[in-house]
């Protein structure tokens, strides 16, 4: 824990058994959140964006490495038990209705919470669930409502208040908008920056919309085949990205200007994956989708070094291009 910051860092490989070979879901990362702040994790369907957040909260256990969490290590034999990790850190998964108990109306959701964690005395839990469901911006009327009751920006209103119930400072957002009408994904993202601003969360936000990542997120890790190849602050990342992957995400998000549609479409459809987690090259994962590929690209693979100040990426080109010297 550094003296004025409090930091989390997160340094972990998992696998996940599907058949031969194993499947590195997640491997070779070391990933910083520092406190108050958001780190949006973007990349492809299957880069192991959610592997990273199910690790957090213990839902996968890390084959290796360790993750740590304000001082507290996981994963290990010295691993707080499941109720003390759960004020560490909690997840709001996608699909509400999956998350939460159906024979559980929303207050008796959010009472168990507060009884399980002994976080008030036996006559508060009702005063302290109208008191979390107003701070999630439901009426009192939706306390004695079930998940099959609720529209789906109303369960995910009611998931975030479950979240925050314990008390915890981290979060992990699993694409907590995304099978949400588009009407109503404003209003939830409005919802994740109030609360981080009146409770000081921090948050892993884990999401495919680049552009909602953007307006949220103050530092930005880029996935590939479950390996991080580019982090840094958000905008520079975005705006400035160094590996030819971050490029053809980012060129890849929807404007409104129509006279680009054709080379979105050219873009979108280079950046469709073709590369198998379970069988890698020796060299750089991206190679055979790079139109920037060397030879040096098919023999190393690339270690991820900062190139700017605060600014890393894992690609031998950009390296080259920004006068460091690749390291292997």
């Amino acid at each position: 824990m550094a003296s004025t910051k409090r930091r989390v860092a997160v340094k972990a490989s998992a696998r996940m058994y599907g058949g031969q070979p194993p499947v590195r879901a997640f491997e070779r990362a070391c990933i910083r959140l520092e406190t108050g702040r958001t780190l949006g994790i973007v990349g492809e369907s299957g880069c192991g964006k959610s592997t990273l957040a199910r690790l957090l909260v213990g839902l996968e256990a890390p084959t290796s490495g360790t993750i740590a969490i304000a001082g507290v290590m996981l994963g290990s034999r010295r691993s707080p038990p499941p109720l003390e990790l759960a004020r560490l850190v909690q997840l709001v998964f996608q699909d509400p209705y999956s998350s939460l108990n159906p024979r559980l109306s929303v207050e008796q959701a959010l009472t168990e919470v507060l009884k399980v964690h002994r976080l008030v005395g036996r006559g508060g839990c009702r005063g302290r669930a109208l008191e979390l469901l107003e701070m999630v911006a439901l009426p009192e009327r939706f306390a004695a409502r079930y998940p099959h009751e609720l529209f789906g920006g109303q369960a995910q209103r009611a998931a975030f208040a479950r979240a925050v119930a314990v008390q915890s400072k981290v979060i992990g957002l699993d694409e907590p908008a995304s099978a949400l009408a588009v009407s109503v994904r404003a209003e939830i993202m409005y919802l994740v920056v109030g609360l981080q601003a009146v409770l000081g969360l921090s948050y892993v936000f884990v999401s495919q919309d680049l552009a909602m990542v953007m307006h949220i997120s103050d530092q930005i890790v880029v996935m590939y085949l479950g390996r991080v190849v580019e982090q840094g602050p958000c905008l520079p990342v975005l705006d400035q990205s160094l590996p030819p992957y971050t490029r053809a995400l980012a060129s890849a998000v929807p404007v409104a200007d129509t006279a680009m549609t054709g080379g979105l479409q050219d873009s979108a459809a280079s950046s469709r994956s073709t590369a198998s987690a379970s069988v890698l090259a020796p060299g750089c994962p991206y190679q055979p989708r790079c139109s920037l590929a060397e030879e040096i690209c098919s023999n190393e693979h690339p270690a991820l070094q900062y190139l700017r100040p605060e600014h890393a990426a894992a690609c031998q080109v950009a390296a080259r291009q920004a006068g460091v010297t690749p390291e292997p």
